[in-house]
């Protein structure tokens, strides 16, 4: 019962049209990358019986976590929302919100479990090089100097290489996953994203 404006349809329609469903997608803040993840998660209902939603901080985890809460609620979804790795397991479906670092905590204690699609917030920070330059102009006049701050911040603590172990580790054991980032000069990606695209379709 959602409406989409024209690019967010074309969005949806052409990952539903992909084999395998891989895309990723770069735009603005809040053009609605994190609301598109759970159209697709929605369409793909009966197919996704594990998903995976990688976040960079835990405040947007917890975030997150809360409006996939009441997502799964409000559209009557059979999913236990995980936000732990030592949580109990059940049965039934499952919906992971995690960081980087705690996406490859689940791999390593349960190496056998079986995720079915992977959605991967702010790609960008996978390249510290690419982090550390302006995004583009608009976004970083919108960002306060507490912001700008945090981004240098999150440089220092080196987790770029966390970022690109969960994403390569989850892109090859996983089917079908959708990445988002802020507006991205392609001109501007390292030979090991580019690489990345072209090897992963």
């Amino acid at each position: 019962k959602n409406i989409l404006d024209r690019t967010q349809k074309e969005v949806v329609d052409l990952f539903q049209s992909l084999n395998p469903r891989r895309l990723m997608v770069s735009a603005p803040t809040s053009y609605g990358k994190t609301f598109l993840m759970r159209e697709l998660v929605f369409l793909n209902r009966e197919r996704y019986k594990n998903i995976l939603l990688v976040f960079p901080t835990v405040a947007l985890l917890l975030e997150n976590a809360r409006t996939m809460a009441s997502f799964v609620k409000e559209n009557h979804l059979d999913y236990q929302i995980i936000k732990t790795v030592d949580a109990t397991l059940e049965d039934n479906n499952k919906i992971f919100v995690f960081t980087p670092e705690r996406a490859l905590q689940l791999i390593a204690s349960f190496p056998d479990i079986k995720i079915d699609f992977f959605f991967f917030d702010e790609v960008y920070k996978i390249d510290e090089d690419y982090c550390g330059d302006e995004l583009d102009e608009e976004d970083d006049q919108e960002k306060t100097v507490d912001e700008m701050n945090n981004n240098i911040n999150f440089l220092d603590e080196d987790r770029g290489k966390t970022f690109r172990l969960a994403l390569y580790l989850l892109s090859k054991s996983v089917p079908e996953y959708y990445l988002a980032g802020p507006n991205l000069n392609q001109d501007r990606f390292g030979l090991g994203m580019k690489r990345f695209l072209e090897r992963n379709h």
